[in-house]
């Protein structure tokens, strides 16, 4: 089968929709399909690109607005696949999200082409507002949903309540597939020597590592981490990896942390390369996600967490799938403050017994809803 993936994101760019498709494309590519991307230019030397070697990339739209439109539709056609699927996050193609071109491309498409047309809805919609411009912009997400649900023989969703939300938003539609995402780092193998020398940079002696992945991204809480520094001591938070809108939230953290008395017991490691990257996440006895939805089966750093066979306390939260099994899989804490985060995490660092049953859950789960060979799998049944 021929699929085409469209997306403005990709590698190099940074995010979660860019990691998604380019694993995805590979994943599906690794069951014998013919695979291409297409996406936006790319303004600078993409590095790495031998990682691409079995999936063709056509970095060529100029834009994704309505001028773009026909453009997309002359690369979709020429190509004559016969799965077509666009990677939705409203905000990634029109500026306040915005993007009525985006929102008809799936009824132009289908009108043109024989092929099925997919959408996967990373994001939805913003919530409602009473400021007067987020408001239009939350009936703008909304019109374009059910727009774009009108071209789509299927729709595909990442976790439950996106599709409860949806089933409300579109209810011309059939219904919506929840497919997790997987791990944006992948396990990389690492020695004990490695693993020891990793911790000793993250607090020479520390007795406790917990760390978080990417924990300055949208809807993270990393105040939260403060009150567990306070109630462990020995503890010492290891913030892995960066996005480029770290610096906005960064300064206040710290100043917030000196003024706890736990900032000497944290570090900040910025961009890290996804094999080191891999290495510190590793080098946890605990993961902490603090996203205020909770345990949720989109976030593709608690899906790392997860590959990496780490004990994870979360939130319990709205998008908190039944997949995620409190005390079996992972830890979950009541919402609401940061204390009782603070108490399952010394819960937690106190059992060995627990930590072990939570890391083997980890890995379970893993393996039978979050690998991207499974991912795959049920995306082309699910589309098919």
């Amino acid at each position: 089968m021929r699929i085409l993936l469209i997306s403005a994101s990709y590698p190099p760019a940074t995010g979660g929709v860019a990691d998604y498709t380019q694993h995805l494309a590979h994943a599906i590519a690794d069951f014998g399909h013919e695979v291409r991307v297409l996406t936006s230019c790319t303004p600078r030397p993409v590095h790495g690109e031998n990682s691409d070697a079995h999936v063709e990339i056509v970095r060529a739209v100029p834009r994704w607005d309505l001028a773009g439109v026909g453009w997309i539709l002359q690369a979709a056609l020429q190509w004559t696949p016969d799965l077509i699927a666009l990677q939705y996050v409203p905000t990634m193609y029109g500026r306040g999200g915005v993007a009525p071109g985006i929102a008809l491309l799936p009824l132009a498409l289908r009108r043109a082409a024989r092929a099925r047309i997919v959408a996967v809805l990373h994001e939805l919609s913003m919530g409602w507002s009473l400021d007067a411009r987020r408001a239009v912009q939350a009936i703008a997400h909304r019109a374009q949903l059910r727009l774009l649900s009108l071209g789509c023989h299927r729709l595909v969703v990442t976790n439950d309540r996106y599709a409860e939300q949806l089933a409300a938003m579109a209810r011309h539609h059939s219904g919506a597939r929840t497919i997790p995402v997987g791990a944006n780092i992948l396990p990389t193998a690492s020695r004990h020597e490695e693993r020891a020398a990793m911790r000793r940079q993250f607090g020479e002696g520390a007795g406790l590592l917990i760390g978080s992945l990417s924990a300055l991204s949208v809807g993270d809480q990393p105040q939260d981490f403060l009150p567990v520094l306070q109630r462990l001591p020995a503890a010492h938070l290891a913030m892995l990896g960066g996005l480029p809108g770290d610096s906005p939230r960064r300064p206040k953290i710290e100043r917030l942390a000196r003024r706890a008395g736990v900032a000497d017991r944290i570090t900040w490691t910025g961009y890290l390369p996804p094999t080191t990257l891999s290495k510190a996440l590793g080098a946890l006895d605990v993961y902490i996600h603090t996203r205020d939805v909770g345990a949720s089966t989109r976030s593709t750093a608690l899906a790392a967490a997860l590959a990496h066979g780490l004990p994870i306390v979360a939130y319990r939260g709205p998008e908190t799938s039944r997949l995620f099994v409190d005390e079996e899989n992972i830890l979950l804490a009541t919402p609401g403050g940061p204390e009782a985060l603070a108490e399952c995490v010394a819960r937690l660092l106190a059992s060995a017994e627990l930590r072990a049953r939570l890391s083997l859950g980890a890995r379970e789960l893993y393996e039978h809803h979050f690998t991207w060979r499974v991912i795959a799998q049920q995306f082309v049944e699910a589309a098919a």
